[in-house]
């Protein structure tokens, strides 16, 4: 029975659309604002504000979101931490 290794790579490596998406959830950025929206939109619900609570909640994150698919940070990084260990890879299926 074989064991999966993954080799860690020594250079910065382009990410396709995939791991773009799946890693740019774990962005503190897009965490921050996944968290932030939470609280206005709550507000908005208890005065029975359907609207602005929808606008509030989707939004500012479709928005970052976006913003990150478009001008991509150094998701690199986060894939190699300890929480995008806990990701799975798009590309390690056959492991």
């Amino acid at each position: 029975m074989g064991v999966c290794k993954q080799a860690w790579p020594t250079h910065f490596e382009h990410m396709d659309f995939k791991e773009k998406r799946l890693y740019h959830q774990i962005h503190p950025l897009k965490l921050a604002t996944d968290i932030g929206v939470v609280l206005p939109a709550l507000y908005f619900l208890w005065d029975h504000r359907i609207v602005p609570a929808a606008m509030t909640t989707f939004v500012p994150p479709v928005l970052v979101s976006a913003a990150m698919m478009k001008w991509t940070p150094d998701l690199e990084r986060l894939k190699r931490s300890a929480l995008g260990a806990v990701r799975p890879s798009p590309h390690d299926a056959g492991c």
